[in-house]
């Protein structure tokens, strides 16, 4: 079995997770979530956890990320790990077995050089920083038990910067005359989107370079 592996990035709120529920309904395959791969805060006392910042490349353990991708390319199960955001701790592992399409979806999907060269293909996902910090504010509530507050700091102090790192070292290209690159506005039709299903999104879709 031939798997492809697409790296699908963009910023906090894009709506990648939205993205990669409708392909994976349409098409079928696994999803590696790089929130998955925090590294693991138990050695560290609990009331310093929330202070590291949590939204830069080094947060990540990129080298089992790569060392898991590498697996299932080749055809093996692996034991990706279930992170608890209230504890900044590993707290298990899912067995995620092998597909003829997987999609690692993250802030930093397209970051390190060591996955990029696993990818057949790139995908960033773009929106407007209005409606990407709105979608943060009602996930990280909802989900993550985070006050407004909370989450507001959290934007204005690691968040927005980061996003523009992810932005300057993602190896998307701009929408241009390139022959190899295709652009769909307005979404991805059919994907489900219950946020905002009005909300203008963009996808920048180029092949990746070997």
């Amino acid at each position: 079995m031939k798997t492809t592996l697409i790296g699908l990035a963009g910023g906090t709120g894009a709506g990648k997770s939205t993205i990669v529920r409708a392909l994976m309904d349409r098409f079928g395959g696994c999803a590696i979530d790089l929130d998955a791969y925090y590294l693991d805060r138990s050695g560290l006392p609990p009331e310093e956890r929330p202070r590291i910042n949590y939204d830069q490349p080094a947060a990540f353990d990129d080298a089992l990320l790569v060392e898991h991708l590498g697996r299932l390319l080749g055809g093996e199960a692996v034991p990706k790990p279930v992170y608890a955001f209230d504890t900044h701790t590993r707290v298990g592992v899912e067995v995620v077995a092998p597909a003829r399409l997987v999609i690692v979806e993250g802030l930093f999907a397209l970051w390190w050089e060591s996955l990029r060269s696993l990818l057949a293909v790139k995908v960033f996902v773009d929106a407007p920083a209005d409606v990407r910090l709105v979608r943060r504010i009602r996930r990280d509530v909802a989900e993550r038990h985070r006050t407004t507050e909370q989450v507001l700091q959290q934007y204005v102090g690691t968040v927005r910067p980061m996003d523009a790192r992810a932005l300057r070292g993602a190896d998307a290209r701009p929408c241009g005359r390139d022959r190899h690159q295709r652009r769909a506005d307005r979404g991805h039709r059919g994907a489900p989107d219950h946020r905002s299903p009005r909300e203008d999104r963009r996808w920048l879709i180029a092949p990746a370079r070997r």
